[in-house]
Protein backbone atom coordinates (compact mmCIF):
# COMPACT_ATOMS: atom_id res chain seq x y z
CA UNK A 1 0.00 0.00 0.00
CA UNK A 2 1.37 3.56 -0.64
CA UNK A 3 0.88 5.77 1.71
CA UNK A 4 -0.14 9.24 0.58
CA UNK A 5 2.11 12.62 1.27
CA UNK A 6 0.21 14.34 3.89
CA UNK A 7 0.48 11.92 6.07
CA UNK A 8 3.84 10.25 5.74
CA UNK A 9 5.41 13.51 6.27
CA UNK A 10 3.57 14.00 9.33
CA UNK A 11 4.48 10.76 10.59
CA UNK A 12 8.11 11.27 9.76
CA UNK A 13 7.88 14.78 11.63
CA UNK A 14 6.61 12.61 14.66
CA UNK A 15 9.65 10.13 14.60
CA UNK A 16 13.02 10.96 15.78
CA UNK A 17 15.24 10.27 12.79
CA UNK A 18 19.30 10.40 12.48
CA UNK A 19 20.96 10.93 9.09
CA UNK A 20 24.50 11.73 7.88
CA UNK A 21 25.08 15.44 8.70
CA UNK A 22 22.04 16.25 10.71
CA UNK A 23 21.88 17.14 14.48
CA UNK A 24 20.78 14.29 16.60
CA UNK A 25 19.74 15.17 20.22
CA UNK A 26 22.40 12.48 21.37
CA UNK A 27 25.16 13.00 18.18
CA UNK A 28 26.61 9.48 17.07
CA UNK A 29 29.95 8.98 15.30
CA UNK A 30 29.75 7.30 11.86
CA UNK A 31 31.67 3.85 11.91
CA UNK A 32 32.91 4.42 15.63
CA UNK A 33 35.01 0.96 15.68
CA UNK A 34 37.48 2.39 13.70
CA UNK A 35 39.99 4.74 14.19
CA UNK A 36 42.83 6.95 12.68
CA UNK A 37 43.21 7.08 9.31
CA UNK A 38 40.87 3.49 9.38
CA UNK A 39 38.11 5.86 9.77
CA UNK A 40 39.69 8.57 7.46
CA UNK A 41 39.32 6.25 4.39
CA UNK A 42 37.01 3.82 6.33
CA UNK A 43 34.46 7.22 6.21
CA UNK A 44 35.26 8.67 2.68
CA UNK A 45 34.35 5.01 1.01
CA UNK A 46 31.24 4.36 3.00
CA UNK A 47 29.70 7.28 1.56
CA UNK A 48 30.88 7.25 -1.70
CA UNK A 49 29.63 4.17 -2.43
CA UNK A 50 26.09 4.95 -1.80
CA UNK A 51 25.08 6.93 -5.22
CA UNK A 52 27.19 4.23 -7.06
CA UNK A 53 25.29 1.60 -6.17
CA UNK A 54 22.30 3.74 -7.25
CA UNK A 55 23.49 4.31 -10.78
CA UNK A 56 24.78 0.77 -10.87
CA UNK A 57 21.61 -0.52 -10.47
CA UNK A 58 19.79 2.05 -12.68
CA UNK A 59 21.96 1.48 -15.24
CA UNK A 60 21.19 -2.14 -15.51
CA UNK A 61 17.53 -2.01 -15.36
CA UNK A 62 17.35 0.81 -18.12
CA UNK A 63 19.83 -1.21 -20.50
CA UNK A 64 17.29 -4.15 -19.88
CA UNK A 65 14.58 -1.37 -21.06
CA UNK A 66 16.74 -0.13 -24.03
CA UNK A 67 17.37 -4.11 -25.01
CA UNK A 68 13.06 -4.78 -25.46
CA UNK A 69 12.43 -1.49 -27.31
CA UNK A 70 15.83 -2.53 -29.25
CA UNK A 71 14.71 -6.37 -30.56
CA UNK A 72 11.14 -5.54 -29.90
CA UNK A 73 9.97 -2.34 -29.72
CA UNK A 74 10.90 -0.46 -32.81
CA UNK A 75 8.82 -2.99 -34.82
CA UNK A 76 6.20 -3.32 -32.60
CA UNK A 77 6.08 0.76 -32.76
CA UNK A 78 6.42 0.27 -37.36
CA UNK A 79 3.57 -2.24 -36.69
CA UNK A 80 1.31 0.00 -34.80
CA UNK A 81 1.60 3.27 -37.17
CA UNK A 82 0.79 0.67 -39.98
CA UNK A 83 -2.38 0.15 -38.69
CA UNK A 84 -4.11 3.49 -39.05
CA UNK A 85 -5.23 3.27 -35.72
CA UNK A 86 -4.53 6.46 -34.31
CA UNK A 87 -2.57 6.19 -30.74
CA UNK A 88 -1.42 8.24 -28.02
CA UNK A 89 1.21 7.55 -25.67
CA UNK A 90 1.29 9.61 -22.06
CA UNK A 91 3.07 9.77 -18.86
CA UNK A 92 0.72 9.26 -15.71
CA UNK A 93 2.76 10.67 -12.67
CA UNK A 94 -0.56 10.15 -10.41
CA UNK A 95 -0.69 6.41 -11.65
CA UNK A 96 3.20 6.10 -12.24
CA UNK A 97 2.90 4.41 -15.33
CA UNK A 98 2.47 5.25 -19.14
CA UNK A 99 -0.42 4.86 -20.62
CA UNK A 100 -0.80 3.46 -24.01
CA UNK A 101 -4.28 5.22 -25.44
CA UNK A 102 -5.50 3.04 -28.67
CA UNK A 103 -9.06 2.36 -29.37
CA UNK A 104 -10.36 -0.41 -32.10
CA UNK A 105 -14.06 -0.09 -32.89
CA UNK A 106 -15.88 -2.92 -32.67
CA UNK A 107 -17.86 -2.22 -36.00
CA UNK A 108 -16.46 -0.40 -39.16
CA UNK A 109 -18.71 3.60 -39.06
CA UNK A 110 -19.00 5.22 -42.14
CA UNK A 111 -19.92 8.90 -42.17
CA UNK A 112 -22.21 10.43 -44.81
CA UNK A 113 -19.37 12.69 -46.27
CA UNK A 114 -16.89 9.73 -47.29
CA UNK A 115 -16.10 9.06 -51.23
CA UNK A 116 -16.24 5.40 -52.15
CA UNK A 117 -12.24 5.51 -52.05
CA UNK A 118 -12.59 7.01 -48.28
CA UNK A 119 -14.65 4.12 -47.58
CA UNK A 120 -12.46 1.32 -49.25
CA UNK A 121 -9.37 2.61 -47.36
CA UNK A 122 -11.59 2.77 -44.18
CA UNK A 123 -12.66 -0.95 -44.75
CA UNK A 124 -9.41 -2.06 -45.38
CA UNK A 125 -7.71 -0.41 -42.05
CA UNK A 126 -10.20 -1.31 -40.02
CA UNK A 127 -10.09 -5.45 -41.05
CA UNK A 128 -5.82 -4.44 -40.62
CA UNK A 129 -6.55 -3.37 -37.02
CA UNK A 130 -9.11 -6.21 -36.42
CA UNK A 131 -6.99 -9.00 -37.97
CA UNK A 132 -3.86 -7.80 -35.82
CA UNK A 133 -5.19 -6.88 -32.62
CA UNK A 134 -4.16 -9.70 -30.39
CA UNK A 135 -0.37 -9.04 -31.41
CA UNK A 136 -0.58 -5.82 -30.96
CA UNK A 137 -2.12 -6.35 -27.15
CA UNK A 138 0.64 -8.05 -26.39
CA UNK A 139 2.96 -5.52 -28.37
CA UNK A 140 1.17 -2.41 -26.06
CA UNK A 141 1.58 -4.59 -23.10
CA UNK A 142 5.59 -4.78 -23.43
CA UNK A 143 5.68 -1.05 -24.74
CA UNK A 144 3.58 0.17 -21.49
CA UNK A 145 5.96 -1.96 -19.28
CA UNK A 146 9.27 -0.71 -21.29
CA UNK A 147 8.03 2.87 -20.75
CA UNK A 148 6.90 2.95 -17.21
CA UNK A 149 9.76 1.46 -16.15
CA UNK A 150 11.48 4.52 -17.63
CA UNK A 151 9.50 6.59 -15.64
CA UNK A 152 10.43 4.45 -12.38
CA UNK A 153 14.14 4.69 -12.93
CA UNK A 154 13.38 8.77 -13.55
CA UNK A 155 11.94 9.18 -10.43
CA UNK A 156 14.26 7.32 -8.61
CA UNK A 157 17.14 9.18 -10.32
CA UNK A 158 16.20 12.41 -10.05
CA UNK A 159 15.36 12.36 -6.06
CA UNK A 160 18.85 10.98 -5.81
CA UNK A 161 20.44 13.90 -7.85
CA UNK A 162 18.26 16.23 -5.97
CA UNK A 163 19.40 14.35 -2.97
CA UNK A 164 22.95 15.38 -3.64
CA UNK A 165 22.94 18.47 -4.31
CA UNK A 166 21.27 18.75 -0.40
CA UNK A 167 23.91 16.65 0.93
CA UNK A 168 26.59 19.33 -1.06
CA UNK A 169 24.76 22.31 1.12
CA UNK A 170 24.97 20.28 4.39
CA UNK A 171 28.69 19.45 3.93
CA UNK A 172 29.18 22.83 3.18
CA UNK A 173 27.81 23.96 6.19
CA UNK A 174 29.45 21.63 8.18
CA UNK A 175 33.06 22.93 6.60
CA UNK A 176 31.96 26.36 7.80
CA UNK A 177 31.07 25.08 11.11
CA UNK A 178 34.62 23.32 11.67
CA UNK A 179 36.09 26.87 11.25
CA UNK A 180 34.57 27.99 14.06
CA UNK A 181 34.06 25.23 16.88
CA UNK A 182 33.94 21.32 17.24
CA UNK A 183 32.60 18.90 14.54
CA UNK A 184 28.71 17.67 15.49
CA UNK A 185 30.31 14.88 17.01
CA UNK A 186 33.23 13.07 18.74
CA UNK A 187 35.89 12.77 16.20
CA UNK A 188 37.38 8.70 16.90
CA UNK A 189 40.73 8.25 17.83
CA UNK A 190 43.59 9.37 16.11
CA UNK A 191 41.33 11.55 13.67
CA UNK A 192 41.66 15.38 13.59
CA UNK A 193 39.32 18.55 12.95
CA UNK A 194 41.64 18.59 9.53
CA UNK A 195 40.85 15.04 9.15
CA UNK A 196 37.57 15.61 9.04
CA UNK A 197 37.62 18.49 6.97
CA UNK A 198 39.47 16.79 4.34
CA UNK A 199 36.95 13.93 4.33
CA UNK A 200 34.09 16.31 3.87
CA UNK A 201 36.20 18.03 0.69
CA UNK A 202 36.62 14.61 -0.87
CA UNK A 203 33.05 14.04 -0.30
CA UNK A 204 31.82 17.46 -1.65
CA UNK A 205 33.91 16.42 -4.87
CA UNK A 206 32.57 13.00 -5.00
CA UNK A 207 29.03 14.11 -5.05
CA UNK A 208 29.91 16.64 -7.73
CA UNK A 209 31.14 13.72 -10.18
CA UNK A 210 27.88 11.41 -9.11
CA UNK A 211 25.44 14.38 -9.35
CA UNK A 212 26.92 14.96 -12.84
CA UNK A 213 26.88 10.96 -14.12
CA UNK A 214 23.41 10.70 -12.43
CA UNK A 215 22.07 13.48 -14.52
CA UNK A 216 23.61 11.86 -17.95
CA UNK A 217 21.73 8.98 -16.98
CA UNK A 218 19.16 10.53 -16.68
CA UNK A 219 19.07 12.57 -19.86
CA UNK A 220 19.14 9.56 -21.65
CA UNK A 221 16.35 7.96 -20.21
CA UNK A 222 14.23 11.00 -20.69
CA UNK A 223 15.37 10.97 -24.34
CA UNK A 224 14.73 7.52 -24.94
CA UNK A 225 11.36 7.63 -23.74
CA UNK A 226 10.99 11.07 -26.00
CA UNK A 227 11.75 9.63 -29.08
CA UNK A 228 9.42 6.22 -28.33
CA UNK A 229 6.54 8.61 -27.42
CA UNK A 230 7.00 10.73 -30.67
CA UNK A 231 6.09 7.84 -32.75
CA UNK A 232 2.12 8.43 -31.47
CA UNK A 233 -0.75 10.38 -32.95
CA UNK A 234 0.73 13.85 -32.60
CA UNK A 235 3.32 13.43 -34.10
CA UNK A 236 4.06 9.89 -36.26
CA UNK A 237 7.63 10.38 -36.17
CA UNK A 238 9.88 7.21 -37.70
CA UNK A 239 10.36 4.37 -35.10
CA UNK A 240 13.62 4.00 -36.32
CA UNK A 241 14.96 7.40 -34.69
CA UNK A 242 14.93 5.49 -31.70
CA UNK A 243 17.48 3.46 -33.23
CA UNK A 244 19.70 6.58 -33.43
CA UNK A 245 18.84 7.28 -30.35
CA UNK A 246 19.36 4.05 -28.55
CA UNK A 247 22.76 4.23 -30.48
CA UNK A 248 24.15 7.06 -29.03
CA UNK A 249 23.35 5.85 -25.36
CA UNK A 250 25.19 3.30 -25.25
CA UNK A 251 27.60 4.95 -27.19
CA UNK A 252 28.23 7.47 -24.88
CA UNK A 253 28.19 5.02 -21.68
CA UNK A 254 30.89 3.34 -23.06
CA UNK A 255 33.39 6.10 -23.08
CA UNK A 256 32.34 6.64 -19.48
CA UNK A 257 34.21 4.61 -16.84
CA UNK A 258 32.32 4.78 -13.38
CA UNK A 259 34.78 6.01 -10.51
CA UNK A 260 36.13 4.14 -8.21
CA UNK A 261 34.94 4.69 -4.65
CA UNK A 262 38.18 3.66 -2.67
CA UNK A 263 40.00 6.57 -0.44
CA UNK A 264 42.33 8.85 -3.07
CA UNK A 265 45.86 6.96 -1.29
CA UNK A 266 47.93 8.50 -4.37
CA UNK A 267 49.03 11.77 -2.30
CA UNK A 268 48.83 14.14 -5.65
CA UNK A 269 45.30 12.42 -6.38
CA UNK A 270 44.54 12.91 -2.88
CA UNK A 271 45.82 16.77 -2.84
CA UNK A 272 43.99 17.33 -6.22
CA UNK A 273 40.64 16.21 -5.61
CA UNK A 274 40.61 18.14 -2.09
CA UNK A 275 41.72 21.14 -4.17
CA UNK A 276 38.51 20.38 -6.10
CA UNK A 277 36.60 20.30 -2.75
CA UNK A 278 37.93 23.23 -1.83
CA UNK A 279 36.86 25.19 -4.93
CA UNK A 280 33.40 23.81 -4.67
CA UNK A 281 33.46 24.52 -1.29
CA UNK A 282 33.98 28.42 -2.19
CA UNK A 283 31.57 28.54 -4.86
CA UNK A 284 28.58 26.99 -3.05
CA UNK A 285 28.99 28.57 0.07
CA UNK A 286 28.22 31.83 -1.99
CA UNK A 287 26.05 30.74 -4.19
CA UNK A 288 22.46 32.93 -3.73
CA UNK A 289 21.10 28.85 -3.70
CA UNK A 290 23.14 27.82 -0.58
CA UNK A 291 22.15 31.41 1.04
CA UNK A 292 18.34 30.65 0.83
CA UNK A 293 18.48 27.14 1.42
CA UNK A 294 20.62 27.91 4.84
CA UNK A 295 18.16 30.55 5.57
CA UNK A 296 15.26 28.10 5.35
CA UNK A 297 17.41 25.64 7.63
CA UNK A 298 17.49 28.26 9.83
CA UNK A 299 13.96 29.38 9.67
CA UNK A 300 11.99 25.92 9.95
CA UNK A 301 14.69 23.80 11.47
CA UNK A 302 15.06 21.97 8.29
CA UNK A 303 17.80 19.11 9.99
CA UNK A 304 15.13 16.56 9.88
CA UNK A 305 12.47 18.12 7.25
CA UNK A 306 14.62 19.21 4.50
CA UNK A 307 16.28 15.97 5.01
CA UNK A 308 13.42 14.09 4.40
CA UNK A 309 11.84 15.73 1.30
CA UNK A 310 13.53 13.77 -0.93
CA UNK A 311 13.32 10.49 0.93
CA UNK A 312 9.58 11.34 1.26
CA UNK A 313 9.68 12.03 -2.28
CA UNK A 314 11.31 8.88 -2.95
CA UNK A 315 8.35 6.87 -1.03
CA UNK A 316 5.89 8.76 -2.48
CA UNK A 317 7.04 8.59 -6.18
CA UNK A 318 6.33 12.04 -7.04
CA UNK A 319 9.72 14.31 -6.55
CA UNK A 320 8.84 18.00 -6.24
CA UNK A 321 12.07 19.39 -8.76
CA UNK A 322 11.09 21.62 -11.18
CA UNK A 323 13.10 19.48 -13.84
CA UNK A 324 10.75 16.16 -13.20
CA UNK A 325 7.76 18.25 -13.88
CA UNK A 326 9.19 19.15 -16.66
CA UNK A 327 9.65 16.06 -18.06
CA UNK A 328 6.73 14.59 -17.47
CA UNK A 329 5.17 17.73 -19.56
CA UNK A 330 7.40 16.56 -22.38
CA UNK A 331 6.25 12.88 -22.01
CA UNK A 332 2.41 13.87 -21.80
CA UNK A 333 1.60 17.17 -23.11
CA UNK A 334 -0.15 18.18 -26.23
CA UNK A 335 2.33 20.94 -27.75
CA UNK A 336 4.48 20.64 -31.11
CA UNK A 337 7.17 17.68 -30.61
CA UNK A 338 9.44 19.88 -31.70
CA UNK A 339 9.74 22.44 -29.24
CA UNK A 340 9.34 19.62 -26.70
CA UNK A 341 12.67 18.07 -28.69
CA UNK A 342 14.31 21.46 -28.24
CA UNK A 343 13.62 21.32 -24.20
CA UNK A 344 15.28 18.04 -24.10
CA UNK A 345 18.48 19.12 -26.06
CA UNK A 346 17.85 21.66 -23.39
CA UNK A 347 18.01 19.30 -20.72
CA UNK A 348 20.68 16.63 -21.72
CA UNK A 349 24.30 17.86 -20.64
CA UNK A 350 26.70 19.07 -23.31
CA UNK A 351 29.48 17.46 -25.25
CA UNK A 352 28.22 13.67 -25.57
CA UNK A 353 26.62 11.52 -28.46
CA UNK A 354 23.22 12.17 -26.86
CA UNK A 355 23.51 15.80 -27.16
CA UNK A 356 25.11 15.64 -30.60
CA UNK A 357 22.06 13.39 -31.80
CA UNK A 358 19.80 15.60 -30.47
CA UNK A 359 21.00 18.63 -31.87
CA UNK A 360 21.52 17.24 -35.27
CA UNK A 361 17.73 15.81 -34.86
CA UNK A 362 16.66 19.77 -34.30
CA UNK A 363 18.37 21.13 -37.23
CA UNK A 364 17.02 18.28 -39.30
CA UNK A 365 13.64 18.66 -38.77
CA UNK A 366 13.56 22.53 -39.12
CA UNK A 367 15.19 21.96 -42.62
CA UNK A 368 12.49 19.68 -43.35
CA UNK A 369 9.66 21.59 -42.19
CA UNK A 370 10.90 24.75 -43.87
CA UNK A 371 9.43 22.99 -47.46
CA UNK A 372 5.67 23.21 -46.21
CA UNK A 373 4.64 22.59 -50.05
CA UNK A 374 6.54 19.58 -50.28
CA UNK A 375 5.14 18.24 -47.10
CA UNK A 376 1.65 19.26 -47.83
CA UNK A 377 2.26 17.27 -51.13
CA UNK A 378 3.40 14.04 -48.74
CA UNK A 379 0.69 14.33 -46.30
CA UNK A 380 -1.85 14.30 -49.49
CA UNK A 381 -0.16 11.71 -51.60
CA UNK A 382 -0.75 7.41 -51.01
CA UNK A 383 2.84 6.97 -52.67
CA UNK A 384 5.13 10.23 -52.27
CA UNK A 385 8.14 10.57 -54.23
CA UNK A 386 9.67 14.10 -52.57
CA UNK A 387 13.32 14.40 -51.76
CA UNK A 388 13.55 16.03 -48.76
CA UNK A 389 16.69 17.32 -46.80
CA UNK A 390 15.86 13.99 -44.00
CA UNK A 391 13.98 11.10 -43.46
CA UNK A 392 10.48 11.04 -43.27
CA UNK A 393 8.09 8.31 -42.30
CA UNK A 394 5.93 8.06 -45.33
CA UNK A 395 5.27 4.15 -44.48
CA UNK A 396 1.22 4.62 -43.46
CA UNK A 397 -1.39 6.82 -44.14
CA UNK A 398 -1.37 7.71 -40.67
CA UNK A 399 2.31 9.02 -41.09
CA UNK A 400 1.86 11.09 -44.74
CA UNK A 401 -0.77 12.86 -42.80
CA UNK A 402 1.23 13.85 -40.17
CA UNK A 403 4.24 14.90 -41.96
CA UNK A 404 4.30 18.54 -40.72
CA UNK A 405 4.29 17.01 -37.34
CA UNK A 406 7.51 14.32 -37.85
CA UNK A 407 10.63 15.06 -36.00
CA UNK A 408 13.48 13.77 -38.18
CA UNK A 409 16.54 12.61 -37.08
CA UNK A 410 18.37 11.31 -40.35
CA UNK A 411 19.60 13.15 -43.05
CA UNK A 412 19.36 10.43 -45.25
CA UNK A 413 18.75 6.36 -46.05
CA UNK A 414 22.55 6.32 -45.70
CA UNK A 415 22.37 7.21 -42.36
CA UNK A 416 19.92 5.00 -41.23
CA UNK A 417 21.45 1.86 -42.59
CA UNK A 418 24.70 2.70 -41.35
CA UNK A 419 22.68 3.11 -37.45
CA UNK A 420 20.90 -0.19 -37.77
CA UNK A 421 24.18 -1.77 -38.68
CA UNK A 422 25.89 -0.02 -35.57
CA UNK A 423 23.15 -1.06 -33.58
CA UNK A 424 23.30 -4.93 -34.61
CA UNK A 425 26.92 -4.83 -33.06
CA UNK A 426 26.04 -3.74 -30.05
CA UNK A 427 25.17 -5.82 -26.98
CA UNK A 428 21.32 -4.38 -26.68
CA UNK A 429 20.37 -6.71 -29.90
CA UNK A 430 22.07 -9.50 -28.01
CA UNK A 431 20.93 -11.89 -25.36
CA UNK A 432 18.32 -12.87 -23.69
CA UNK A 433 15.08 -10.50 -22.92
CA UNK A 434 13.98 -9.81 -18.78
CA UNK A 435 10.80 -11.12 -18.46
CA UNK A 436 7.72 -9.02 -17.94
CA UNK A 437 5.04 -9.78 -15.67
CA UNK A 438 1.25 -9.95 -16.77
CA UNK A 439 -0.64 -7.53 -17.44
CA UNK A 440 -3.09 -6.67 -14.94
CA UNK A 441 -6.51 -7.06 -15.80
Amino acid sequence: MRMGRRPLLRGLLATPVVLWGCQPREPETPLAHLHGQQWVHGAFEHYAKSYQQIQASSERQTHDVYRVLAQKGILALDGLQSREVPFHIRADVESQRFMFERNVPERLMFTADMSEADRQAATAAWKNAREHIHKDYDEIHRLDWSLTSLLQQLQRIRGTIDRTREEQFDITLQISELAEGPPRFALPYQVSPKDYESVLLLLLERLEDDRHRLERLESAIVTVGFTVRATDANSGSLAGNVRKVLLSVVEEASASTPRDSAFPANTGKHDELVAGGRALYDQIRTSPEFEKWQKAKTAQQLEQIGALLSVIDAMTGIPASAIFHKVIDIWSGDGDYLSYLQIVAGIVPGGGKVSATLDQAIDTTKKVRSGAQRLQAIANSDSPQEQLDGVLNTGSQFARSRAQKQLVFYRDREEVQQVEEALAATDLMRGGLPEIPKREE
